[in-house]
């Protein structure tokens, strides 16, 4: 309907659309204005379009019942040269009737309405920006494809994981909200202590508070409040249950300090955030490891408001259970080496203090030999375990699904929660064939869903090794003891005797010999997990020396680096994924295609050398999985899929030969296996997958029908397979053709490729133990690599090219088409990584150093320009750069490269100018100070040779 008044459009239902037998007003709308053109007919429809076309003066509508609406407007405007006229549209969804009321009164008795939206609108544009610049979302320089793509990939980024809206600075109010959503009784015990608390805290002031009171849960508490605003929870539209969510503003139009996402994506997100805010990087490692399960897992969701699971509903085709194993090692793994480059010692602080806790989930793992029998059904869900966790949430909040001890939850070591992560991993290992992957989901991504069940991970297997070279450093020589559960200290010296048995030499093995070593690792998990279930792994302590958590990562590191060797194709790449086969032997694995996933991992594994590394980048670029016409890699080789005609035909003598078969064809009425009216035999059209198969076979008995023994029930499941072979079937990676489908690149790995090549090159290119790594021959071929990886990204190619404009990252480009679904992509993760590496902001014990030696020359200025950017406090500032110059923000300060022909750097640091060579970077107090944001580090001017 039409508002005549002010010509504002009302589109509404008449009633909420339901089934329901009871009343469902409509009483919210859609509104829509205009504000400039006060002479134009509105049509609220688009039936008038086609006369118009032919013609036809429109005419104005009031109303319109049942048909699609639109908000048009006809008039006629007359210009003499130069000049312009304007007019605004303006749409807004869920109004109520006072929003409506209000908004009448604004068009009716505000002179210049215009004027007033136009003003608004500015100040979301500074709003935005200011949240932009508060993660360095800001740089300068000559070549603005380069910085526009920073700002765009900070801004995903943010929207994606939020940012810390007041930097250090801590609301008392809002920490309370917090501490009585997740444990009331916690925030009740110490009421009087809070009380004292100032209203406004600064981060480390209020950690020091807390941990002096003594109270492993208030510190907890405090580590895993992340005052993070602008998140929203983005979907997908291959998910329909992952429900896109813009949630950002309170209801008095402040900022919500609130955030949500699916726990592979929003951690990835928080470690680039966390660049720029280095010292919340203990409060995100201790929601890592505390929505961790005590069986080594973690949930699906992570919310400020606590965790979440799957679970079954029988009325969502899409609902299932399981724990995706995706990336959990990669990216704990990478959120701990952040901190250990920014504080080192104070990471170690957390070792061995029992803060942590574990979630609690309502899956149980069933024990090995039942998971042997079926990979893919090996999760219960407990009912009412669920059920006791919801009350447990009911009475004290979030800390309700954490296990529970003596009224509290249950506690444990940093070291403890690393080391199950670590043993769960190991004890699904296949000598020679990967991580199997036996938890319902995949451990990589979702278009490899299908893999769950049978598939092996040579990625995750990269991935420990690079998890147990860390620990290897985090973990002090110092010869101590360390006092762990009694379940763990068992696991431990289980998985120690299994691993002892592993022949590095030759990976491979035997079936039966690999059988027998996964049977070890597996019933060594199955009896920590039903420790875990039972509630006794915890009922006493033991110890263990940090010389022999040490001897076992070293037993670890030579298993995982045996498994990569073994796993090199002999084209020169590396798997992937394998296949496992049991039979009666033992153990066979078969190999999937080459992926690009397995080189990226391999090359971020720290299991190369350098000269190894420009090898197999050299293979990646002359294989299949290069695409010339985007300069980049696809995920998977292309390939091509069988016609719908060909891929469910059964060769007639496999019916012939078999009597089973046979019959079933005679007198099964086609509910297996059907006749065409040309002679050829296939699999019922409803038969997917083997499940159904057996579904099926199971409804044939039930009715009355032929009863099959085990034997020929195989021999369907057999021929299925031979028919469709579903052991090889990935999932939509090898049968889609978008998203990451067949011919598709997609764009987050190929940003992980790019920052894994970077990493490689300023880690072997810069102080080498490799000889090789020091060469100049290295160091050109690994820049050489990395400038391709970078350009094909994209950001200099053509809209034609790209697809759309390239100042925006998207997730994928299918072999037929341009990008595809901007912005909401975890490449812009990768990549905020990688400008600040390419930008030379390198930090490592305790103190930053600037060696941009990937640089591009090109990107110093040839014209004075004013750099603006927010400083620590979130203000808006700006600084005059010259000729030669870039600029950029490094936690909220200013940092400026000049070209030169030396090497040299001053400080603003306390009102004074101190000197220091850019290589050797900041003194520790300086680099400290820049860290904590606290406003001592003024600006940094580096000069550049």
């Amino acid at each position: 309907e039409l508002e005549p008044s002010v010509g504002m459009g009302i589109f509404t239902l008449g009633s909420v659309v339901t089934d329901r037998a009871e009343p469902s007003e409509a009483l919210r709308a859609t509104t829509v204005f205009q504000v400039g053109f006060p002479e134009a007919i509105i049509l609220l429809s688009e039936r008038q379009i086609d006369s118009f076309e032919r013609g036809f003066q429109p005419r104005g509508e009031t109303s319109l019942r049942g048909q699609r609406g639109a908000f048009l407007l006809s008039g006629s405007v007359e210009l003499q040269a130069g000049q312009t006229s304007s007019w605004i549209l303006a749409a807004d969804v869920d109004r109520n009737p006072a929003d409506v009321v209000e908004l009448r009164r604004f068009l009716l008795q505000e002179k210049n309405p215009a004027a007033v939206i136009r003003e608004d609108i500015s100040r979301g544009v500074e709003r935005l920006k200011m949240l932009v610049g508060r993660a360095d979302g800001f740089q300068l320089g000559n070549d603005p494809l380069i910085t526009d793509r920073h700002y765009s990939n900070v801004l995903f980024n943010i929207m994606r994981g939020g940012v810390f809206i007041s930097g250090y600075d801590i609301e008392k109010e809002d920490f309370l909200r917090f501490l009585g959503e997740w444990n009331r009784d916690v925030k009740a015990e110490h009421g009087g202590f809070l009380d004292f608390l100032p209203g406004r805290i600064v981060l480390g002031n209020l950690m020091k508070n807390l941990d002096a009171t003594g109270d492993g849960d208030l510190l907890r508490l405090g580590l895993e409040y992340l005052p993070l605003s602008f998140s929203r929870r983005h979907g997908d539209p291959s998910r329909p249950w992952n429900t896109f969510v813009i949630d950002v503003v309170g209801e008095g139009g402040e900022p919500k300090i609130a955030y949500q996402g699916n726990w592979r994506d929003i951690f990835q997100n928080w470690e680039a955030l966390a660049v720029s805010y280095p010292r919340y990087l203990n409060g995100i490692i201790a929601k890592f490891l505390n929505a961790s399960t005590a069986d080594g897992y973690n949930p699906y969701r992570i919310s400020q408001k606590g965790i979440d699971w799957e679970i079954l509903d029988p009325e969502d085709p899409w609902s299932n259970i399981g724990y995706w194993g995706d990336h959990q090692i990669v990216y704990l793994c990478r959120l701990l080496e952040l901190s250990f480059r920014y504080d080192p010692e104070g990471l170690r602080a957390y070792l061995d203090r029992r803060i942590y806790t574990f979630a609690d989930i309502p899956y149980r793992i069933r024990g090995f030999q039942d998971i042997l029998a079926d990979p893919h059904s090996t999760i219960v869900y407990d009912t009412d375990r669920e059920k006791e966790i919801q009350k447990r949430v009911e009475r004290i909040g979030a800390d309700g699904k954490l296990l529970q001890s003596h009224e509290r939850p249950l506690k444990a070591s940093m070291l403890e929660k690393l080391l199950i992560t670590l043993l769960t991993k190991l004890s699904n290992l296949v000598p020679g064939g990967g991580i199997w992957m036996n938890t319902q989901r995949p451990e990589w991504n979702d278009a490899n869903n299908a893999l769950a069940g049978y598939g092996l991970s040579i990625v995750t297997v990269a991935y420990i090794h690079r998890f147990v070279l860390f620990l290897r450093d985090l973990i002090p020589p110092d010869g101590r003891d360390i006092f762990v559960a009694r379940g763990l200290y068992d696991f431990f010296w289980d998985m120690s005797k299994s691993l002892s048995s592993y022949d590095t030499v030759s990976p491979k093995g035997s079936a039966k010999s690999r059988m027998d070593f996964l049977r070890g690792v597996g019933i060594a998990g199955e009896r920590y997990r039903q420790r875990v279930y039972e509630g006794t792994f915890n009922a006493s302590e033991a110890v263990l020396s940090i010389d022999e958590i040490r001897a076992f990562l070293a037993t670890a590191r030579k298993i995982t680096a045996a498994s990569l060797r073994a796993n090199k194709r002999p084209d020169g790449l590396y798997h992937s994924y394998n296949i496992m086969e049991l039979r009666e032997d033992g153990l066979l694995v078969e190999p999937l295609d080459e992926m690009l996933e397995g080189q990226v991992a391999v090359l971020s594994s720290g299991f190369l050398s350098a000269g190894e590394s420009i090898s197999l980048l050299d293979t990646l670029e002359k294989s299949r999985l290069y695409r010339p016409d985007q300069g980049s890699y696809i995920l998977y080789p292309d390939r091509c899929l069988p016609s719908f005609l060909e891929k469910n035909r059964i060769p007639a003598d496999r019916i012939t030969r078999s009597w089973v078969l046979k019959r079933e064809v005679l007198n099964g009425a086609g509910r297996v296996i059907e006749k065409d009216v040309e002679g050829f035999y296939h699999f019922n059209g409803d038969l997917r997958n083997a499940r159904l198969l057996s579904g099926r076979l199971e409804e044939i008995e039930k009715q009355g029908g032929k009863k099959f023994s085990q034997e020929e029930k195989e021999e369907f499941l057999a021929l299925y397979e031979e028919t469709f072979h579903h052991r090889r079937f990935t999932g939509r990676s090898g049968t889609f053709f978008k998203y990451e489908g067949l011919g598709s690149i997609y764009w987050h790995m190929v940003s992980k490729l790019q920052l894994a090549v970077l990493e490689i090159s300023l880690a072997l290119c810069g102080d080498s133990k490799d000889p090789a790594g020091r060469s100049e021959e290295c160091r050109e071929k690994l820049k050489e690599h990395y400038g391709k990886i970078k350009e094909g990204i994209g950001v200099h190619k053509s809209p034609a090219e790209y697809g759309a404009f390239p100042m925006d990252p998207y997730s994928h480009t299918p072999g037929f088409a341009g990008v595809q679904q901007p912005g909401m992509t975890g490449q812009v993760k990768e990549d905020v990584i990688s400008r600040f590496l390419e930008l030379g902001v390198m930090v490592g014990e305790g103190r930053v150093r600037f060696r941009p030696v990937h640089l591009d020359r090109s990107e110093f200025l040839t014209e004075e320009r004013d750099f603006f950017y927010s400083d620590v406090k979130g203000k808006s500032r700006s600084i005059r750069v010259g000729v030669g110059s870039l600029a950029f923000s490094f936690c909220g300060v200013p940092v400026v490269y000049h070209a030169g022909d030396g090497e040299e750097g001053r400080l603003e640091y306390g009102g004074e100018i101190r000197d220091f060579i850019p290589s050797e970077g900041l003194m520790k107090e300086e680099s400290r100070d820049l860290f904590d944001r606290n406003g001592k580090v003024g600006r940094i001017d580096v000069t550049i040779n």
